[in-house]
């Protein structure tokens, strides 16, 4: 089999990132209320810990968002996704999820989430790019399912 390589690029997190900014403004005007109010100390703890959970969260979706793009790798049995090879025998199925700007994750064995460096989007020519790791996977045995999947952020 040739070589075949891919530009792709992380997944827009648009929807977790706009789900921070507002659960920041909310954790962020609680904070404030219990400031003002000097009411407990665990729940101004438990509000603080909140919004810096949600700060982390959007700062990881926007790194990732903002990645430069990485360059995947198609050739015999393995994939070469983020300078990472992975076997076709280590993979327990590709998921496609979308038709527009489609998300690929690849789920290895042992996983029940797909592991966020091993989800991606084509940058160029998309079809081609979903035509090829599908030829790819039939050869390899590997099955490819049209179906939502959760990731990590």
């Amino acid at each position: 089999m040739r070589v075949i390589k891919h530009v792709v690029k992380n997944p827009s997190g648009i929807k977790i990132i706009s789900f921070m900014i507002i659960m920041i403004l909310v954790s962020l005007n609680n904070t404030i209320n219990l400031l003002h109010n000097k009411e407990s100390v665990i729940l101004l703890s438990v509000s603080v810990a909140v919004l810096l959970l949600c700060l982390v969260t959007l700062l990881l979706s926007l790194h990732r968002t903002f990645k430069k793009p990485a360059e995947l790798t198609l050739y015999n049995e393995n994939i070469i996704l983020n300078g990472r090879t992975i076997q076709a025998k280590k993979i327990k199925v590709i998921m496609k999820m979308g038709y527009f700007k489609s998300i690929i994750g690849i789920k290895p064995y042992g996983r029940s989430i797909v592991p966020s460096n091993m989800c991606f989007r084509f940058s160029k020519e998309e079809e081609i790019g979903i035509a090829d790791i599908s030829n790819w996977a039939q050869k390899n045995n590997v099955e490819i399912v049209n179906k939502s999947f959760l990731r990590w952020i």
